[in-house]
């Protein structure tokens, strides 16, 4: 009989599990993930999302039996008890950071900014918001997301790497979605964090993205799927043959 009881495993989300309208989580990779659980595996995501999304995206074939890891890494969230199990929140001097980021960046569309004390509410504001910019980071958040104009992603990078301080961690989620967060909170770091609350001894983590990059690293065994970006699958340990429904089941029934 298999025994999965020292192994955690974190997956990502958008990509990696879910794939939108299309594909929800495929029953060939739900079935896999309670093999893994009823025989003492621990699965739980690791996403740059609330709480809150199997809920929201009506997701009802998967359960997770470990905390799970949200706002890529800025969040341990316990769903059973509803309690915070680790926060990071940013300090308030990133303020002068974006506000430089949007005088000097006019391709950005939009900004994301998660408060920590509304781990639900989607809050959206114009680059040009300046005073709502400076009072969602004074009530403290998770990170600050950009969302950019498709053609003029690559400059925009460029630019948000240049005003970014070491302290802060840069990433991508998706193409136009460049996200910056406190440089101790990253996937990676909270992943082994939970592998550690759980004593599990072996962390496997699954990826698609640039985001997903601190994850792989830190895993003892990283996986990109099929699907993944090429400078994940250049770092990642392994690469699934299967693309998003069906690489969680390949990577499980490997074990």
């Amino acid at each position: 009989m298999k025994d999965f009881s020292d192994i955690l495993i974190c997956s990502d989300f958008d990509g990696t599990l879910y794939h939108g309208k299309r594909l929800c989580v495929s029953d060939t990779d739900a079935e896999a993930i309670r093999y893994f659980q009823e025989h003492g595996g621990a699965f739980t995501l690791c996403t740059g999302r609330f709480p809150s999304v199997l809920r929201d995206k009506n997701i009802t074939n998967v359960t997770l039996n470990a905390p799970m890891i949200c706002m890529n890494g800025a969040l341990i969230y316990d769903l059973k008890s509803e309690k915070k199990l680790f926060e990071e929140i940013m300090s308030v001097d990133v303020t002068e950071v974006i506000l430089k980021i949007c005088e000097k960046n006019e391709h950005i569309e939009k900004i994301f900014l998660p408060i920590h004390n509304n781990i639900s509410e989607t809050n959206y504001c114009s680059p040009y918001e300046t005073d709502q910019i400076k009072d969602f980071i004074e009530q403290g958040v998770y990170k600050i997301v950009f969302h950019i104009v498709p053609e003029h992603c690559d400059e925009a990078l460029e630019r948000i790497i240049a005003l970014t301080p070491e302290k802060f961690a840069l990433s991508r989620s998706w193409k136009t979605g460049f996200e910056i967060q406190q440089a101790a909170a990253s996937k990676g770091l909270s992943a082994r964090k939970v592998a550690n609350m759980l004593g599990r001894k072996k962390l496997i983590c699954v990826g698609d993205y640039e985001n997903d990059v601190s994850m792989i690293k830190e895993a003892d065994i990283g996986y990109a799927v099929a699907n993944a970006c090429e400078p994940l699958k250049k770092i990642a340990d392994r690469i699934t043959e299967a693309k998003v429904g069906g690489a969680i089941a390949e990577i499980i029934y490997s074990l």
